[in-house]
């Protein structure tokens, strides 16, 4: 059966804790906005450091989803 595909790229800024702190849709199917949302929510990653000093981290993260039915 045919489905419904598509990408979402989103730009995340990851805190000095490794959580997100900022999450924005900059393209894909409106469908599948809330759920990569949702996704990225509970990521967690190492903290960066720039010298001794934790930092900030800008991210742009793609997610595809497909639905079949």
């Amino acid at each position: 059966k045919n489905g419904i595909e598509g990408e979402v790229v989103l730009e995340v800024i990851f805190g000095t804790d490794g959580r997100p702190e900022e999450i924005t849709v900059r393209a894909g199917p409106k469908l599948f906005h809330k759920e990569a949302i949702k996704a990225v929510e509970n990521w967690r990653i190492e903290p960066v450091r720039s010298g001794n000093v934790l930092t900030k981290v800008r991210m742009t993260i793609r997610l595809r989803f497909s639905l079949y039915g």
